[in-house]
């Protein structure tokens, strides 16, 4: 029978909590208000060029575009900030899935 040796137990367990606490990290400071969403989609808009419309707006449909564009993009902000707070939990669930799959390879 196969036994481990206390280095390798003592290391195993060290690596284990060290990831724990990494994925915490990972996990708390993730953009967790819609100010650090707004500078997240702002740096990486800018890294990937500019978007403009062309709009073409009368005056008096203005104001409903203006409101309609403003809900559009508070929905937009809620949807990636749904989507970075979940980037941990892919992250997890891949190494996991990885690990799993090794062990059903053996």
């Amino acid at each position: 029978m196969y036994t481990f040796s206390n280095r390798l137990k003592i290391t195993s367990i060290v690596f284990i909590i060290l990831g724990a606490l990494m994925w915490g990290w990972g996990y708390y400071s993730n953009h967790h208000n819609v100010e650090h969403v707004e500078e997240y989609l702002a740096a990486k808009e800018g890294a990937h060029g500019s978007h403009s419309e062309a709009g073409t707006a009368h005056h008096g449909e203005e104001k409903s575009h203006d409101e309609d564009a403003q809900k559009e993009h508070d929905k937009h902000i809620e949807h990636v900030k749904h989507g970075l707070h979940n980037k941990p939990w892919s992250a997890l669930y891949v190494a996991a899935f990885f690990f799993m799959m090794i062990a059903l390879g053996t």
